[in-house]
């Protein structure tokens, strides 16, 4: 039985945070004051990205903006960033080394996608930037639940393999072995105070982890 190796995309495959502190900054300029605002975006992407894109960013509104007396323009801000989320993904590239990195998993084990993201949006991000469908033996979307659903559909599948879970939120942690993929020393301790077993800096560090 071959392993499996559970991929996360955002901040693991795809590059996305740029664009989603760029858009949330707009959104949120046209309601409430940006000062430092980049400061503390990408670390609430991060602390929330786990739980999908409209669940993640209504939550992060929330943390920025509590007050009830913001209520409605929360909720105007969140439908105008919403509304703009395939503009991220029209324009987010794969980070380096990553589309190698994939097609390299998928040779060895069965290679699972375990996303926040609606799947339309994977499956139209991949078409645009060469990665093969058929690379995946299975995707799991924000339609299919949570982090822990997908996985408990991954055990099913695949019954008594062992899983390697990659992603780069505390809700990725999952799995027999799971693996944070970090740069900046905040987010790896994050990842570690999280569960991960290790933690590395980009998708291309992976084979050191898992050879």
């Amino acid at each position: 039985m071959e392993d499996v190796a559970v991929v996360d995309c955002d901040g693991v495959i795809i590059n996305s945070i740029p664009g989603i502190r760029r858009v949330s900054t707009e959104c949120v300029g046209k309601f409430f004051p940006v000062e430092d605002l980049n400061k503390k975006l990408e670390k609430l992407v991060v602390r929330f990205g786990g739980e999908g894109f409209t669940a993640g960013s209504k939550k992060a509104l929330e943390s920025l903006f509590p007050e009830e007396e913001h209520r409605k323009k929360r909720e105007e801000c969140h439908q105008m960033i919403i509304a703009r989320r395939r503009e991220i993904y029209d324009k987010a590239r794969p980070f380096p080394g990553a589309i190698e990195a994939v097609k390299l998993l998928s040779e060895s084990f069965h290679l699972v996608i375990s996303s926040a993201l609606e799947c339309d949006i994977i499956y139209y991000w991949l078409r645009r930037n060469g990665l093969g469908k058929g690379w995946f033996e299975m995707i799991c979307g924000e339609e299919d639940g949570e982090k822990s659903t997908h996985l408990e559909l991954i055990r099913r599948t695949f019954p008594g393999a062992w899983v390697w879970c990659i992603g780069n939120s505390p809700a990725d942690m999952l799995g027999d072995f799971p693996i944070g993929v970090a740069e900046q020393l905040w987010h790896k301790e994050l990842l570690l105070a999280g569960g991960a077993g290790e933690v590395i800096s980009a998708l291309e560090e992976i084979f050191d982890v898992l050879y």
